[in-house]
Order: structure tokens, then sequence, then C-alpha cells
């Protein structure tokens, strides 16, 4: 198969989802009905509930096929090994895995990093013969505050 003949047939997956996504919001923003008589707030009431709308679409998709992507992964590795073909990847490089009549499956790994978290560091100066009183004035200076994550929520309003 042709890179061209994937992207179209791709392609044609997206038209179709996108038909039914159109679909589901006309349908969820036909509902929308305000009580006000000014026609400006009800202008900004309708544009809210179509963000609201977009909202539950996007997320509900995003919920199903992230989980369907993250599961693609691993029943890829799964059946990979199932040819005792190893399926972990190659630090820095991109190795094929599989190849069928249609499509080829490779994978990329990064190359190998290092990460340190903020206790070993603290206990590696501790080791060393930093005095703890420095340590602590260096960790309080560097200390950031934090945001708290925000989430998004949007229900059906029950009367």
């Amino acid at each position: 198969m042709k890179q061209y003949e994937l992207a179209r047939h791709l392609l044609d997956v997206m038209i179709a989802i996108d038909k039914v996504v159109i679909n589901c919001a006309s349908n969820l923003n036909d509902l929308f009905v305000s009580d006000s008589s000014n026609n400006e707030l009800v202008n900004k009431e309708a544009i809210v509930h179509r963000a609201m709308v977009d909202y539950l679409i996007a997320s509900s998709i995003n919920s199903a096929w992230s989980k369907g992507y993250k599961s693609t992964k691993t029943i890829l590795d799964a059946t990979i090994e199932a040819l005792d073909i190893p399926s972990s990847g190659v630090p820095g490089e991109t190795i094929t895995l599989h190849r069928s009549n249609a499509l080829k499956f490779t994978k990329k790994q990064n190359k190998d990093g290092e990460a340190v978290t903020v206790t070993d560091l603290l206990n590696a100066l501790a080791r060393t013969g930093v005095e703890k009183d420095v340590v602590d004035k260096a960790f309080k200076m560097a200390l950031k505050p934090r945001r708290g994550n925000t989430y998004y929520e949007v229900t059906a309003s029950e009367d």
C-alpha cells in the first residue's frame, strides 16, 4: 500500500467521524433555551452552551480514543512478541519490527537520558558533607509555588 492510499483511508475515517460529531453537536445545540428577554445575554448564553457541547464531545472522544490508542500499543507489542520478535526499542534508533504486504510497523526510541529527584539530590548533598542549614536554605530559595490542577466537568442539568 502506498502512503497516499493509507492517507486516503484515514481521511475517510476522519470525514465519517466529523459527520457524526457535527450531527451530535447540532442535536445538543438545538436543546438550548434561554429564559432571558435580553438578546445580548441570550447570545452569550448560547455561546457558552455551544462551548459546553464542544467540550462534552471532545472529552468523550478523547477519553475513548486515548484508552484505545494506549491499548493498541500494548497489543502491537504483544503480537510482535508472539512472533518471537523482541518488541523493545533501541535507544536512539528506529527499527522495523514487522512488515505486511500493506503496512510497516517501526518503533523509535529516543536516546536514554538522566533525571534526578529533589530527594535524591538532597540526600547526595548530605552524604557529601554539605551542611544541612545550607541545603535547607538552598531548597527554600528554589521552592516555587505550584498551582493545583483544574478539572472541567460538564454534565446534564437535572431540574
